[in-house]
């Protein structure tokens, strides 16, 4: 049995796909093993997660002198040491790590990009060097494929894994009330924070280009107070759907049985995120295993569900009327990207527990 330490900034009730990835890995490994959780997310009612207080947020990041107390308190202890990247925030970790001789397992999810000002490029220099540092001194990097590019100087150490996936249950009452709302209409759906890098306005412009009479685009998720920092985004999206006089619903954030239910309900689920942070989309293979086929930017890791179920179409989702015409494509016949066979491949591939089982085994065998 291992003293395992996972660090993330982020972490459950903060809804993410890279938070529900850590929680299920943690809830995995602590079968077997005792597994802490640091992280500055409030809110959670797991004994295991640790508070970590900061004194002011800048961007997505912390700024926390407190850290530094958690790390010394939390790493001494523990035989493994995990950490969630792209962050800033480990580095004082992931060196202290280092200087006890701890192995270290980075998890690396994503590229970050932000605004093209001044300020988000220095974000974004600082995050990168802190990233740069971590992998250096990381005993084994994991990542998804589609990030190779930027871990090649690390290719001896890293591997691959597909995160594990729900497969999530159908509540029936709820799935009678979607069926009655949609009626004949035809649903564009989207799961997720409502927040600019989503890129929801291209996914509206498109759909502006097809008969909007038929079809209606549906939220799920969190929206306006919901999302830290995106009240005016979220005003943004509601003028361009009243522009556009597109119907629309949100349903705000559901329960894991609604959700299902909602997948199921869906015709098309769009990932239109063109920032580099969408790191791979769980919400598209969770979709998948329902039955319904999704459509993404070309982005890595992003594109990987749709190359290896077929359940889909990447593009690129700025140009609109590329986006409209793969939306018309999936919309027109369903079923040619969610078949029997496909639904059957997409269940194989993203077997939650042999994902968790491969990620343990990693992590375990480590030296």
């Amino acid at each position: 049995m291992k003293n395992i330490l996972l660090f993330t900034p982020y972490y459950i009730p903060y809804i993410s796909g890279i938070t529900i990835y850590n929680e299920l890995l943690a809830q995995f490994l602590d079968k077997k093993n005792n597994i802490t959780v640091l992280t500055f997310t409030k809110g959670s009612k797991d004994p295991s997660v640790v508070h970590i207080p900061h004194l002011i947020k800048i961007s997505k990041g912390f700024i926390s002198p407190q850290s530094l107390v958690y790390f010394w308190r939390y790493v001494r202890k523990s035989n493994i040491i995990i950490v969630s990247l792209p962050n800033v925030e480990g580095l004082c970790l992931v060196l202290l790590a280092a200087l006890l001789g701890k192995p270290i397992v980075a998890m690396y999810y994503c590229n970050v990009t932000l605004g093209k000002d001044f300020v988000s490029r220095f974000i974004v220099a600082i995050l990168n060097i802190s990233v740069r540092i971590q992998l250096m001194l990381a005993t084994k990097i994991i990542t998804i494929s589609g990030y190779q590019d930027f871990l090649i100087p690390h290719s001896d150490k890293f591997s691959e894994c597909l995160p594990p996936i729900r497969l999530l249950p159908s509540k029936k009452a709820f799935a009678k009330k979607l069926a009655k709302q949609k009626g004949t209409e035809q649903w564009v759906g989207f799961v997720g924070r409502l927040s600019r890098e989503k890129g929801i306005e291209h996914l509206i412009t498109a759909v502006s280009l097809l008969k909007k009479d038929t079809v209606r685009l549906v939220f799920a998720g969190p929206t306006g107070k919901d999302v830290a920092g995106e009240a005016a985004y979220y005003t943004k999206v509601q003028k361009l759907l009243s522009r556009y006089q597109i119907p629309y619903t949100f349903l705000g954030i559901l329960k894991d049985d609604e959700l299902g239910a909602f997948y199921e309900s869906l015709n098309v689920l769009a990932l239109p995120s063109t920032n580099t942070t969408e790191a791979f989309g769980m919400v598209q293979a969770e979709a998948m295993l329902k039955g319904t086929p999704s459509i993404t930017h070309t982005l890595p890791g992003v594109t990987v569900p749709i190359s290896l179920t077929g359940m889909g179409i990447s593009t690129n989702v700025t140009n609109h009327k590329v986006f409209a015409k793969a939306l018309s494509t999936i919309l027109s016949d369903k079923k040619v990207y969610a078949s029997t066979a496909q639904v059957k491949k997409a269940q194989k591939t993203f077997s939650a527990r042999r994902s968790l089982r491969r990620l343990e085994s990693l992590i375990l065998g480590i030296r």
